[in-house]
């Protein structure tokens, strides 16, 4: 009996099926592996681009608070009105200077 098993496994077609078997049973396992980490790292990349996009919706919301606040202070809708739509009251003159950055491009 024993004779017959080692000649069984000697066979050389045998073997190679054998191995053939092994080796895509091992080819299957390790992509499946791969598809894995590169599953994992797609979502790590995923996870820290939408924690900087949280970070950078926070920090809007906290300047959108501010400016809501200073909306309610007359002397802060009084700078804003001058400053931005150079609004005047009744008799005064306004006069618009251009900034620094303008007046040095503009000579270029």
């Amino acid at each position: 009996m024993k004779k017959q098993r080692d000649k069984k496994y000697k066979n050389p077609f045998t073997m190679g099926v054998y191995y053939f078997t092994l080796m895509c049973i091992t080819g299957f396992f390790t992509m499946g592996i791969v598809r894995e980490f590169k599953t994992y790292f797609d979502l790590k990349t995923e996870v820290l681009a939408n924690q900087q996009l949280r970070q950078e919706t926070l920090e809007l919301k906290q300047t959108l608070e501010n400016e809501k606040k200073n909306l309610t202070n007359p002397d802060y809708l009084e700078f804003v009105a001058r400053g931005k739509y150079h609004v005047s009251r009744n008799g005064e003159q306004v006069f618009v200077f251009p900034s620094l950055s303008q007046g040095l491009e503009g000579d270029e």
